[in-house]
């Protein structure tokens, strides 16, 4: 067919159909996100990381080196001076720090004793030089555990597992400048057991009275004389037997004690014990007299 006809109105054309080409897959453009550098750039960025990270390792390295701990040569410290505090904060791997040192005290003598299972660490006494004193001495100890940590377990231990000690309250004070917490604990006998040692102690002696008062009365007969003699021998077996008796009551001394918990350096503390001990309650140093002496001490000391 042509692509032109004749119609009524004349001669007309054909319009032909466009072509419609195939659809072209679209091609996504991928930009290359790795920025570059110049290499001048890149090598000082590498030694400022390197420098850092350098810096970082040398600091726990040598923080740790010049830590302030003690020098150990042979399994001995060999700077400890005379009545410093020292301990131990990486047992079994021993690293000793000085805590402080301790001081003269007026009215007591200081003594010092190695720990049995560390050579290096000290506890020390104070005993007073009046043999009159009601006070027993007052110890002091180095430990590697914050002092709210040690107080804390030691006041709960006391009440867990000694039902037969009075225990006072925890009480946070202030001593030589620095924190710390104490309290008293005390053990009183039963009064029960020393008056049936009393009674006893009286029926003995009425017994004996009444024996010598018959023999008084008696004819100094032979038989007399032996009944004589076996009352001496029944009033001295009676003697020994309530000598024995008040001598085993004699081992349950009353006690009464000030324990105080210092705050010290790489998270150790300084224990303070003030104690006292009497055959009856009346003989004991008074809490608040025990708590004075055992801030005396800690007042001496010289605290790192």
């Amino acid at each position: 067919m042509p692509p032109w006809g004749v119609g009524k109105r004349g001669i007309f054309t054909v319009a032909k159909k466009k072509s419609v080409p195939n659809r072209q897959q679209a091609h996504v453009k991928h930009e290359n996100k790795f920025i570059t550098m110049p290499k001048e750039k890149f090598i000082k960025i590498c030694v400022i990381v390197g420098v850092v990270i350098l810096a970082v390792v040398l600091f726990f390295v040598l923080r740790r080196a010049y830590d302030g701990h003690l020098p150990v040569e042979d399994g001995v410290v060999v700077t400890q001076g005379d009545n410093w505090l020292v301990v131990n904060t990486e047992s079994p791997n021993a690293r000793y720090f000085r805590l402080g040192e301790l001081g003269e005290v007026d009215g007591y003598t200081l003594e010092s004793s190695a720990y049995s299972s560390d050579a290096n660490l000290l506890s020390y006494t104070y005993t007073p030089t009046d043999e009159a004193s009601s006070l027993d001495n007052i110890s002091v100890a180095s430990l590697a555990a914050s002092y709210t940590q040690y107080a804390q377990s030691f006041h709960n231990n006391l009440l867990l597992y000694y039902g037969d000690l009075t225990v006072s309250d925890l009480e946070d004070l202030e001593a030589n400048g620095v924190a710390a917490q104490g309290f008293s604990y005390e053990y009183i006998p039963a009064v029960e057991e020393t008056a049936t040692e009393e009674t006893a102690t009286e029926e003995t002696a009425t017994e004996e009275t009444a024996t010598e008062e018959t023999a008084a009365e008696e004819t100094a007969t032979e038989e007399t004389a032996a009944e004589e003699t076996a009352a001496g021998e029944t009033a001295a077996a009676g003697e020994e037997t309530a000598a024995g008796e008040t001598a085993a009551g004699e081992t349950a001394l009353c006690q009464r004690v000030y324990a105080l918990c210092l705050k010290a350096g790489h998270d150790s503390c300084i224990i303070v014990e003030a104690s006292s001990q009497a055959d009856t309650e009346e003989g004991l140093a008074s809490a608040e007299a025990l708590k004075e002496e055992a801030l005396k001490v800690a007042g001496a000391m010289t605290i790192d």
